[in-house]
């Protein structure tokens, strides 16, 4: 089996030579922009961005192979025209490679063993990976088959609000590759854009800094760095080393995958803009890069077009002579913003403005119950005591961000160097604070109109964006001292983080929760797909806790991910504002689960002539079903397909 993996990853890295690295070196010729060699990642970055658009605008167009085509006659073209410079050396050191290598092995290792066969059915670890990680594969076979993409387990309903473009991105893959969409999801694509993360990080601090030890510190903390629970489990035996303490680590990201190249795209474009001076045709490849970002990950994508229009008007005052590109640049973002993002989410989803609200859910949390914060703000609310209400959320803001950065939190070393002057006169510091203050401020202030906790995720990209300022105030603080102290400092942080990174590694080679849909079921589930229509949906009926009823598979569309068939109605972990759809359709689901009971096989003709459908999958076998169908496949588990006639 790993050596069908390790094939199926050869294959993957040669369709990613051809689909990102060749076309991105194609479009930096293109534009004219001339990079050293440490921007090998730059290659990729850019190819998968264009990869992104291009493929969104053929399928839009309902020709969807139309860019693989394209790809095809633009790699001959650069393997002829450039074969000798094709693959450049890769001019990194070694600790700063080992680091971005080893760090996206671990990254991997939270979903590498997810979604592969096993001698009882197909094994997930951990609940994200059974839930989110099926919501995930449900979406991108859907879009197989639909475009515009519609929900997995809302069958016909659009897919609006959602940031989809790394589903899509993996659904690219299946159409033209035909790989496993387990293993690009679970393992090929977590090992690739974790390289692209760390080769952002590598590229926009070797540009903020020539202090070799700042960059490797800066990428060890954007991969490793873990939060005070560490130290605080030594006074506080209940608190565990590895409490995320109101945020996450940036090894979890991979969890949220999208996360991580939408990161690792935004580090690159600012690398972009700070290596040359500003020209049109680098500001129109700018604008594309950020503007892209938005669709992959939206938190990411407000943060990247916060500080790049930050930046550009701050240049725009100190040179006039770039008014001209940085305004095309601008355009462009918004241009690009607007074709990808706007068309899916306009309307869709905002933000409202709740003050503090993230910090009045973390008093609340454990292990602050007993300090009765929660109680106290609630007096001090009703009883209009502002003060005191304002040094509660100053008191849990700065435990927040105290407890839960951690290691990253030696950025405070670099702290005096804000009040000088000539800090403020680098364009490179500004948009440092501001990829770090935006985050914050939005987190801060305001919270998702769809799902309020998930505004939350502007903290983790900026808590992990301060790897940054982190490595290079602690490199450049080390550099005052000798080469014995700075070892025993950097063994200090490796300490600090190596009981978090220990025990994730030993969950990864010993699992704790193993979740398993049976074998037969699957094979059921395939069954399926060869005879049902891709554009027909199913009637899910779950009666009883079977493998793929039961937690955590009843949190996600799991008959729609496995058949690639969207179905009537299926729990989602992505909840959308669609009024009252879901009860409806409950409520639908109820009745002829009643009918059927009944078996009034009247009624249930007239539902499912007025739902459009005449498939159904239930958890036991139904025996009034039977009569009314035409083709049955069963699992021994009691999983059964009906084909009816209506």
């Amino acid at each position: 089996m790993f050596i069908e993996i390790i094939f199926g990853f050869v294959l993957f890295l040669l369709a990613c030579i051809f689909m990102f690295y060749l076309p991105g070196m194609c479009v930096l010729e293109i534009f004219g922009i001339t990079v050293s060699k440490q921007a090998f990642f730059l290659r990729w970055t850019v190819g998968l961005s264009v990869f992104l658009l291009f493929t969104y605008i053929t399928t839009w167009l309902q020709i969807p192979y139309a860019y693989l085509i394209m790809a095809i006659f633009l790699d001959v073209w650069m393997l002829f025209r450039k074969r000798k410079s094709i693959f450049i050396p890769l001019q990194i050191d070694i600790w700063s490679l080992s680091i971005i290598i080893f760090g996206s092995l671990c990254f991997a290792s939270f979903m590498f063993l997810s979604g592969l066969p096993v001698k009882g059915g197909m094994q997930f670890i951990g609940v994200v990976n059974a839930a989110d990680g099926l919501l995930h594969i449900g979406y991108l076979k859907d879009m197989l088959y639909h475009f515009p993409p519609q929900h997995a387990g809302l069958a016909n309903i659009p897919l609006r609000g959602y940031h989809y473009y790394y589903d899509f991105l993996l659904s690219r893959f299946v159409l033209f590759f035909h790989f496993s969409p387990f293993d690009l999801y679970y393992r090929y694509f977590p090992i690739a854009m974790s390289l692209f993360y760390g080769g952002g990080f590598y590229l926009l601090t070797k540009e903020m800094t020539k202090n070799i030890l700042s960059r490797r510190l800066a990428l060890f903390f954007a991969y490793f760095a873990q939060s005070s629970a560490v130290i605080l489990s030594f006074f506080i035996p209940i608190i565990s080393p590895t409490n995320e303490l109101g945020s996450i680590y940036p090894i979890e990201l991979i969890l949220n995958p999208a996360i991580v190249p939408s990161i690792g795209m935004l580090l690159c474009a600012l690398y972009l803009l700070f290596h040359e001076k500003p020209t049109i045709k680098r500001m129109i490849l700018i604008g594309f890069l950020i503007g892209i970002i938005t669709e992959m990950k939206v938190y990411t994508g407000i943060i990247g077009i916060g500080v790049f229009f930050l930046v550009a008007g701050i240049l725009m005052l100190k040179e006039r002579k770039y008014i001209f590109p940085l305004l095309i640049g601008c355009v462009t973002t918004i241009f690009i913003t607007a074709v990808t993002y706007i068309p899916n989410n306009w309307g869709a989803a905002g933000l409202w403005f709740s003050p503090f609200f993230a910090y009045s859910i973390y008093m609340q949390d454990f292990p602050f119950t007993s300090w009765n914060w929660e109680l106290q703000r609630i007096i001090f609310r009703d009883h209009h005591n502002i003060p005191h209400l304002m040094f509660l959320y100053i008191e849990a803001f700065g435990l927040f961000w105290l407890l839960s950065l951690g290691s990253r939190i030696v950025f405070l070393l670099g702290l005096p160097q804000v009040f000088r002057f000539s800090f403020w006169k680098n364009e490179k510091n500004i948009a440092i604070l501001g990829m770090i203050g935006i985050p914050i401020i939005i987190g801060s202030l305001f919270v998702q109109s769809v799902s309020i906790l998930d505004t939350k995720q502007f903290f983790w990209i900026g808590g992990t964006l301060l790897a940054i300022p982190a490595g290079i105030a602690l490199g450049n603080f080390l550099s005052r001292f000798s080469r014995v102290i700075q070892l025993f400092t950097i063994l200090c942080v490796i300490l600090f983080s190596w009981q978090g990174i220990t025990m994730q590694l030993r969950g990864f080679i010993y699992p704790q929760s193993v979740y398993s849909a049976a074998k037969d079921d699957l094979v059921l589930f395939a069954k399926i797909s060869s005879f049902v229509s891709p554009n027909a949906f199913l009637v899910y009926l779950p009666t009883q806790d079977s493998s793929v009823a039961s937690f955590p598979f009843s949190h996600s569309p799991v008959v729609a991910a496995f058949t690639g068939r969207s179905t009537y109605y299926e729990f989602e972990s992505a909840q959308f504002d669609l009024g009252n759809l879901y009860t409806i359709r409950q409520a639908t689901l109820a009745e002829l689960n009643r009918s059927i009971n009944y078996c009034q096989q009247d009624n249930i003709r007239r539902i499912l002539k007025d739902i459009a459908s005449s498939y159904i999958v239930t958890t036991t076998r139904r025996q009034c079903l039977i009569k009314l169908s035409v083709k049955i496949i069963r699992s021994p588990t009691g999983l059964t397909f009906y084909a009816l006639k209506l």
